[in-house]
């Protein structure tokens, strides 16, 4: 059985933010995981909480692996993001 091969960047984000942009936060990292790994041969995944957390999980304990666990940390900041007390955290 493979291994799962860790994230290389956590994305932080306000999830209206994506909504309201219709996807396009997503499609973004989505985006940035395949060109990354076009340009270097190497999978690059991203960590996302929407495919990382399921329901059930104590997702504050996740959203803290998944930091501890990255290389980058790729913050979307919006006006939102800062009104965010968790963002800001």
């Amino acid at each position: 059985m493979k291994k799962p091969i860790a994230p290389a960047a956590f994305l932080s984000y306000v999830h209206d933010d994506d909504a309201n942009l219709n996807g396009r936060i997503t499609f973004f990292a989505e985006r940035l995981s395949r060109v990354a790994h076009l340009l270097t041969g190497a999978p690059f995944p991203i960590w996302q909480d929407r495919g990382q957390i399921n329901w059930g999980d104590a997702w504050r304990e996740r959203i803290d692996s998944g930091l501890e666990s990255v290389t980058f940390f790729l913050p979307v900041i919006t006006p939102a993001y800062f009104n965010s007390a968790y963002c800001r955290h």
